[in-house]
Order: structure tokens, then C-alpha cells, then sequence
């Protein structure tokens, strides 16, 4: 007998083991490298959370239609386990609004500037340490989606505040696309981080938007093991580059199987956890509606009658300022809006006049943030005064 042939050959369980050991130094080796030198992927969107999104807004008329331009406006966010996703920290960045006509789009560019911990904040903005500390937290109508930092009403409102003799810190908690169920996690680390004597909730919008599964759903699956496990995968970056080969995500078939992302009771019952959650933390609570629709806006009114705070109807604000272009009591609006300071030109707007107090389908203007600022300011100085002890 040869030597050859009387040296057992490797058993199929030690090739197996051997096998999958090289695959996986190969997928560890490939893993450090990308690490290393982080590439940027062709896919913008780093959130999954996020990009199921997008499919949303992809198919849903001439508005939604540019799949890049949307993806673009979805590149702000960042993964999180607890919250789905979050805006991106340190980003300065100019997005171009996926919500406006195509023929305007160009024309509809506006400044992104997010602190350390992902919030908006105005250029050359600092941390204050003023003792009176206001939060704001909602969705992309708080954050100002498609106007500077400096025009969404948190800024505005800081700027009124001073000029009725109140140094307070105004703090845009905004994060768009947004729920309640997103909201009630938030609060935690605002309430928690910020601490702040008065807390704005201004949500609605996004809980009656339709999805293939309920937020609830998704954050709780998130916070399982398994959830937690797949989660933890998609931070790899060779999960990623695999994501970025990937087709961009097609517009949600016709007649597909959607649910509201939070229901209504369910939207009840985040708001009431909410404000409950300030009160125990020693905040004051107002409750604040944009864009939220009637019957959820009668649910913040129904709330802040409940607890005595302080409830301001932003779309009635909103149609005010509507009125008051109409009927040319702001010639000066009227004035900067035709030579410039909208991007639509008054040919648009005299078709569609509606567009005087938007920047795009589902957004308001920066003159109508500036009246939402003025009569949150009217409503709140006097909690103010007496919380600096006046």
C-alpha cells in the first residue's frame, strides 16, 4: 500500500467546517475593508425604514413621479432601531423639493443643517444655555421642510418670544415623515436631554398616510430579537454595497393591501401618553395643528380642552394669511412673492392661488410659519413669564 492511499482524505464534516470557515474569513475580510474605506453607494437611502417610504410617494401623480429626485429627499436620514430613522447628524446639505411640479423644481432648492444629534438648526446657530427651554417637536411641518432653518416657526418663535422681553431657546425637534408612534419614542430623549419647561406636540400628518404595515408593527418587530438581529445585518456594509446593487424600489402596486400608519384611536392614545409624559417631567404641554386633517385635529382640540393647555389651530392661522392674500391686505407678500420669494411666479399662482401660502402639495410657507410663530408666541408668553418666576 502507498503512503498516498493510506492517508485518510478529509471527512465531509471537517470540509464542510473548513468550507464555511473561508467563507466566512472571506465575507470578515471584506467586511474590514469596506469599513475602512467607506464607500458612498449609489443608493442614497440609508434607512430601510425610510426607503419603504419612498414607495410610497412614487406613483402618486406628476408630484412624485422622479424616482432620483425622490430618493434625494429620502438621503437625510439615517437608520435607528428604536425610531425607524432620524435625520442625519452634521449634514449641510441643499435638497431640491420632490413635492413640487417638475417644471418648478429647480427653483425650490433650500438649506439642510442638522446639529450632533440630528436636528435642525439655523446657519451659525449654537447650544443655548438660556434657562427657558421650549421643544418642538412634530413632523416636516415643525422641521420646515422646504424653506430655510431660519423661517420654520421654532426659529420664528424664539425671534417673538425675545422681542416680548422673553429669552427663551426654541428648539426645532422636527422630524420629517414622522408619526405619533416615531413622536411618543422622541419625546422620551427630548424630555429627558433638553429638559424644557414647555413642550409643542404638532403631529397628525403622517399617521393617516398610508403603508404596507402599521408603525406600531414595525417598531415592535424592530425591538424583538429576531428584529434586532436583521437590524443589526443592515448596518454591515457589505449589507449595503448588496442594497446598492439592488433596483430602486418600485411604486407601490395598484389595489395593494394598506393600512394607515397609526390609527386613529391609536393616534388618541399616543397623544394622551405624550402629554401625560411632560406633565410628570414638570413640562407644559400645547398641542399644535398643521396639515393635520379635521378629524385628528378635533383629537388635539379634544385633548387640550382635556388638560387645559394651550391648542392653536394652525391651518385656520394658515387660511387667515390665505384671506388676507386674497383680498390684498399684505401687498408686500403679495409683492415678494411675484418677483421671487415664491418659486411658482404669479402666472401659477393666479391658477392655482392656493400655492400663496405653500412651497409645495403639503407644506406651508415661510409667511405662514411666521403667523403660526406670532400667535404660538401670544398664547405662550404669559406660561413663559410665569415659569421665569415674573
Amino acid at each position: 500500500m502507498t503512503e498516498a492511499a493510506a492517508t485518510p482524505g478529509l471527512t465531509r464534516k471537517k470540509k464542510l467546517f473548513l468550507g464555511a470557515a473561508t467563507a466566512l474569513g472571506i465575507f470578515l475580510f471584506l467586511e474590514i475593508l469596506l469599513q475602512i474605506l467607506s464607500p458612498s453607494y449609489p443608493v442614497r437611502v440609508r434607512a430601510p425604514a425610510a426607503h419603504a417610504q419612498v414607495r410610497a410617494y412614487l406613483g402618486r401623480g406628476e408630484l412624485w413621479s422622479d424616482t432620483d429626485v425622490v430618493e434625494l429627499g429620502f438621503s437625510i436620514y439615517e437608520d435607528d432601531r428604536r425610531l425607524l430613522w432620524r435625520m442625519r447628524p452634521g449634514l449641510d446639505a441643499e435638497l431640491t423639493n420632490f413635492l413640487t411640479p417638475p417644471a418648478f423644481r429647480a427653483n425650490t432648492r433650500f438649506r439642510v443643517i442638522t446639529d450632533d444629534r440630528g436636528y435642525r438648526s439655523a446657519p451659525g446657530a449654537k447650544a443655548s444655555d438660556r434657562p427657558l427651554r421650549v421643544a418642538c417637536l412634530g413632523d416636516s411641518h415643525t422641521f420646515g421642510w422646504g424653506i430655510a432653518g431660519d423661517e420654520a416657526y421654532p426659529a420664528v418663535l424664539e425671534r417673538e418670544l425675545a422681542r416680548l422681553g422673553l429669552e427663551a431657546a426654541v428648539l426645532n425637534r422636527g422630524q420629517p415623515g414622522f408619526s405619533t408612534a416615531q413622536g411618543r419614542v422622541l419625546l422620551e430623549e427630548v424630555l429627558a436631554r433638553d429638559e424644557p419647561q414647555v413642550v409643542i406636540l404638532a403631529f397628525g400628518f403622517n399617521d393617516s398616510r398610508q403603508s404596507d404595515a402599521a408603525d406600531r408593527d414595525l417598531m415592535e418587530s424592530r425591538a424583538s430579537m429576531g428584529g434586532g438581529a436583521r437590524w443589526a445585518a443592515g448596518r454591515l456594509q457589505i449589507i449595503r454595497l448588496a442594497r446598492s446593487l439592488l433596483p430602486a424600489p418600485s411604486a407601490l402596486a395598484p389595489g395593494s393591501a394598506l393600512v394607515p400608519r397609526v390609527s386613529r384611536p391609536a393616534f388618541q392614545a399616543n397623544i394622551a401618553a405624550m402629554a401625560s409624559a411632560c406633565e410628570k417631567a414638570g413640562a407644559t404641554v400645547a398641542f399644535l395643528s398643521l396639515y393635520t386633517g379635521p378629524l385628528l385635529a378635533a383629537d388635539l382640540a379634544a385633548e387640550a380642552r382635556e388638560r387645559d393647555a394651550v391648542y392653536l389651530p394652525g391651518d385656520a392661522v394658515a387660511q387667515t394669511c390665505a384671506a388676507r392674500l386674497s383680498r390684498g391686505q399684505d401687498e408686500a407678500a403679495r409683492e415678494a412673492a411675484a418677483r421671487g420669494r415664491s418659486a411658482f411666479g404669479s402666472p401659477f399662482l393666479t391658477e392655482k392661488p392656493g400655492y400663496w401660502i405653500r412651497v409645495d402639495a403639503a407644506h406651508y410657507s415661510h409667511y405662514v410659519h411666521a403667523a403660526v410663530a406670532r400667535a404660538l408666541a401670544a398664547r405662550l408668553a404669559p406660561i413663559l413669564k410665569a415659569r421665569a418666576g415674573r
